[in-house]
């Protein structure tokens, strides 16, 4: 006799449960068929047996239903991983991905994370669109930009062209939409120097001067570790990705010798480079310092933005020029005011985890900071709402 007491009710009731097997996810349930017809006669013939022979006898009936063996869903995550570990290993001798990967100072082990998570969520395997996508969403642009010019970075053609050539030089891809947003708003094809109704001098959506035409410029890629150069003309002038990248080339240049001071960068940018040194070195002088320990001086941010705007009024009090007026005095105000975020970064030196910033909150008194990327990173993503313009 067993120790449990067992109803002969409870019995049969056991062994017709047992004949609703789970497969795939869903039951399967004899219920129409002859062997089902059987079931329900042997059942009710076994509630009237011995509660101990009709338990045996019915888990007998049970093993005649041969259902096929089905994946637990720790079988099907082990294949998909095997499935992913091959795919990855595949994605590892793409050129193309290892650049990436080191756009974004990402080892492998970060990016397989980044890939299984999408992969176990989607089904899909990313596209190298959908790897830059991803790694790009994980480096807080989406957070800085707020979801409106993000896309238009991902999706647009000139904003393509801006996140193209600033990932590739290291410059903030936010700074180079403001400034293009301040150059053209946005529009390159109607700033075309001799097509249609287009009456002004410079190209393009970053407003390259005549005078930018037959000189070489340069920037240090920062995905191939090599240094590309473009020698310009009236034609590449007008080709969309040239024109940004030539602009790009010119903000990186500027942000190394300035020492990623963003205000100085803007106005070489507006002025060119020998008009720019001059603010540096007038303004260095009334601060009492040289030009070079300028540029790191956070307080010396509204004594530079001073000199540009004097510049502008009064050009030959800074250099020998019969011209009454010169460039935009407010350039960098400008700029900081098309900016969607309230930080931009200059450079980020990852041997010193240092990195310079420029927090536009109030464009007209900006503030130059130089933190640790932690602490920016950090601050960018615990506060992201209360950083993006409104």
């Amino acid at each position: 006799m067993s120790k449990y007491k067992l109803r002969k009710g409870r019995v049969a009731l056991a062994a017709l449960l047992a004949t609703s097997i789970p497969y795939a996810g869903k039951e399967v349930f004899f219920s129409t068929s002859k062997k089902s017809m059987d079931v329900s006669e042997k059942l009710e013939e076994l509630s009237k047996c011995n509660p101990e022979e009709a338990l045996q006898e019915s888990l007998d009936l049970v093993q005649q239903f041969q259902v096929p063996e089905v994946e637990t869903p720790e079988d099907i995550v082990e294949e998909k991983e095997e499935e992913l570990d091959t795919l990855f290993q595949k994605t590892l001798q793409d050129e193309n991905f290892l650049m990436l990967c080191r756009l974004f100072d990402y080892s492998s082990r970060d990016a397989y994370d980044l890939i299984y998570n999408y992969y176990f969520a989607t089904g899909d395997y990313p596209t190298m669109d959908k790897m830059t996508e991803l790694f790009l969403d994980r480096s807080g642009l989406k957070e800085r930009a707020g979801e409106e010019v993000y896309q238009y970075l991902l999706n647009d053609r000139i904003g393509q062209s801006i996140l193209k050539n600033s990932l590739t030089y290291g410059v903030d891809p936010l700074l180079m939409y403001s400034l293009c947003k301040q150059e053209s708003n946005l529009d390159h094809y109607n700033h075309i120097v001799g097509e249609g109704d287009y009456t002004g001098t410079a190209y393009g959506v970053t407003q390259q001067e005549k005078t930018t035409i037959g000189g070489t410029y340069q920037g240090y890629n920062v995905i191939t570790g090599n240094v590309d150069k473009v020698t310009t003309t009236k034609e590449n002038l007008k080709d969309l990705d040239t024109n940004v990248q030539l602009a790009t080339m010119k903000i990186q240049s500027y942000l190394k010798k300035y020492q990623g001071n963003i205000v100085i960068a803007l106005i070489c940018y507006n002025y060119g480079g020998a008009r720019g040194s001059d603010v540096v070195e007038a303004a260095a002088t009334d601060y009492g310092v040289s030009p070079e320990n300028l540029c790191t001086q956070p307080n010396a941010i509204s004594l530079i933005l001073k000199h540009g705007s004097l510049l502008n009024e009064n050009p030959s009090d800074y250099f020998d020029t019969t011209r009454e007026d010169y460039g935009d005095g407010e350039y960098a105000i400008h700029v900081c005011q098309k900016s969607p975020t309230r930080y931009l970064y200059g450079l980020k030196d990852n041997v010193t985890n240092q990195i310079t910033v420029l927090d536009t909150k109030n464009a007209h008194h900006p503030k130059y900071m130089v933190t640790s990327i932690d602490d920016y990173e950090q601050a960018i993503a615990s506060k992201a709402k209360t950083y993006i313009k409104k």
